[in-house]
């Protein structure tokens, strides 16, 4: 069995921006290449191990920046996959201004959290967060987030001798006052 699997498509750039600020990413594309089940085992699921991007956010002037992640989701807390499989996203880290930063999830973009702020975020189909300190939004020019991406797909989406792609895209967009 074997399947090519690709996160594609983790869009940014200035399209993605607000006015004065851009969203970039060196390498968007995550490729998690060809993938089999064990040979005679009864694994149900391939998860291939997690891996990382980092996207900044570069505005003009200080400001608070939000940024919004959107995906298409499947189930509650996961991601599109292809047809059958679900990919997880959370922020492993972030720095502004170069300076490590916690993390807050908002109900929308420039609202005050409704938690404080953590080290780390795992990421909902549609969702807003914020370099924070407490329940307070902080301010800064550049925004470096790290996400790792962790896709899943049932071990019998594959089949022998058969080439399955499994792609999915998702946009992160930075939103200022």
């Amino acid at each position: 069995m074997s399947a090519w699997v690709a996160l594609a498509g983790l869009a940014s750039g200035p399209a993605a921006a607000a006015p004065g600020c851009t969203i970039a990413s060196f390498d968007p594309v995550v490729d998690f290449g060809a993938m089999r089940a064990p040979a005679g085992s009864d694994v149900s699921s391939i998860t291939p191990a997690p891996q990382r991007r980092t996207f900044s956010a570069t505005c003009a002037s200080d400001t608070t920046m939000s940024i919004v992640f959107d995906a298409p989701a499947q189930g509650a807390a996961g991601m599109r996959f292809g047809e059958r499989g679900a990919y997880r996203a959370r922020v492993v880290s972030a720095r502004l201004d170069g300076s490590p930063v916690a993390i807050a999830r908002q109900p929308a973009p420039g609202a005050l959290p409704g938690a404080d702020a953590s080290n780390e975020l795992a990421l909902l189909p549609s969702d807003v967060f914020a370099p924070a300190s407490g329940r307070e939004l902080l301010r800064g020019k550049r925004l470096d987030v790290v996400i790792e991406i962790a896709p899943t797909i049932p071990a019998d989406a594959v089949r022998i001798n058969q080439q399955v792609n499994f792609n999915a895209t998702a946009e992160l967009r930075v939103v200022t006052p």
